[in-house]
């Protein structure tokens, strides 16, 4: 059980973690989550992070069905023992989730989910947003954005310009009760792109962490670079 630091009070509280690793990779054009980094594959990385947290008690990894093989025999490489189930993937990310969600403890009070794809999320952003998560019911972690956005209409005529202090680019991990997540899943929108869109459609309410701007999710082949560079300024 992890011992959190709420408001003053030590609470324990079992924290499963959703390694998202089941997407299509297509602008890639390669499985991403596989892509050495320093000669470690980005989806270790990310399961690395989570493994080491004092936070998290579980990792459930859940991919494609092709891939439930070389997952498994990655997880055994790094002696990942925190990682209780190497899961299929949907079609779908509520789909995956799903999947997912039937394979967490019974034990579980908070769910964290992870993209496979960013590896480089901290220990500090993994507990704050988990804190975050226990006080609010949901949270996640995010970055202000550093440019003006534009709205436009399906021409690329520009609508509108929404206030940039108001902007964040939203990250992972996305952290909530379990209960609010598991009953939120039941009514899940298909089409969502983070897992913040599923407890906000049941009328749930998020509080946004700052987070890191070297949080990135390993999308295109241009974050191989930035990527490097994240790793150069580490020291590795």
């Amino acid at each position: 059980m992890s011992k959190l630091i709420i408001e003053k009070k030590e609470e324990e509280i079992f924290v499963s973690a959703v390694v998202a690793a089941a997407g299509s990779s297509v602008r890639m054009g390669t499985d991403k989550q596989f892509l050495l980094l320093d000669g470690m594959p980005a989806l270790a990385r990310s399961i690395d992070a989570l493994e080491k947290s004092e936070c998290i008690d579980e990792i459930i990894v859940c991919t494609k069905k092709e891939n439930l093989t070389r997952v498994t025999s990655l997880v055994k490489q790094y002696n990942f023992t925190k990682v209780s189930c190497v899961c299929e993937g949907g079609d779908t990310r509520v789909q995956s989730v799903k999947n997912a969600v039937k394979n967490c403890s019974e034990k579980a009070d908070i769910i964290a989910i992870h993209d496979g794809a960013r590896p480089f999320v901290t220990a500090e952003a993994i507990r704050n947003t988990v804190e975050a998560a226990v006080r609010f019911g949901a949270a996640a972690c995010g970055v202000k954005v550093k440019d003006t956005i534009k709205q436009t209409d399906e021409n690329g005529i520009v609508v509108n310009t929404p206030p940039r202090g108001n902007m964040w680019a939203v990250q992972t991990p996305q952290v909530f009760s379990f209960e609010i997540y598991k009953n939120a899943l039941e009514n899940a929108p298909e089409g969502v792109t983070d897992d913040c869109m599923i407890v906000e459609a049941a009328g749930q309410k998020v509080k946004l962490v700052e987070g890191e701007y070297t949080n990135i999710k390993i999308t295109t082949p241009d974050d191989i670079l930035t990527a490097q560079a994240i790793l150069k300024g580490r020291g590795e």
